[in-house]
């Protein structure tokens, strides 16, 4: 597991990276400022031009910070908690997601993954 920063506006969040293939080629990629878009009211989301190995599970329970793949290119931060029959990668969790609620709003947010 490794830790990887994760800067929105002036909040710095730490989040741990799973050891699998789809966390690591991520990580690969670091560092990284996405403009994420807003879905559902409880995730920001971006797609890659490429394509990343996947696992899918059905996940069942999302947690607020978890941080996903959605299909092969589609990466997402969550930032409520939510019940789901979707499948997803896990990638890795967010740390301190008492202060994640700044993401919780409508709009698109750059968001910049720093090792």
């Amino acid at each position: 597991m490794n830790t990887v920063k994760i800067k929105v506006e002036d909040t710095i969040f730490t989040a741990n990276f799973f050891d699998n293939p789809t966390a690591i080629e991520i990580e690969n990629l670091l560092p990284l400022k996405l403009t994420m878009k807003e879905l559902n009211n409880n995730e920001k989301y971006y797609n890659f031009p490429q394509n990343f190995s996947k696992n899918p599970q059905f996940i069942k329970q999302i947690n607020k910070g978890d941080i996903m793949l959605y299909q092969d290119n589609c990466l997402v931060i969550f930032y409520k908690d939510f019940t789901t029959n979707i499948q997803y990668t896990p990638i890795g969790k967010i740390n301190n997601v008492e202060n994640l609620g700044i993401i919780d709003n409508s709009s698109d947010i750059s968001v910049s993954f720093i090792i």
